[in-house]
């Protein structure tokens, strides 16, 4: 049995509450964005502003099959 040594990239799911605080400005999410891409990760960020936001992008990640 060969166990592989590299696995397909991961979508991941970043949600973000911006409303929390003083907010997430775009610069944020760009220093954010190149963090995980130093990592070798793509993330797909979502800025919510409510509760429901967050459900509703939460839902949208997974039928996207993010983790």
């Amino acid at each position: 049995m060969t166990i592989p040594t590299t696995y397909p990239p991961a979508k991941i799911a970043v949600i973000i509450n911006a409303s929390a605080g003083s907010g997430c400005g775009s610069e944020w999410v760009e220093q954010l964005t190149g963090k995980f891409r130093a990592c070798g990760m793509e993330i797909d960020i979502t800025l919510a502003k409510s509760g429901a936001q967050t459900v509703d992008a939460a839902h949208r990640a997974v039928n996207q099959g993010a983790t």
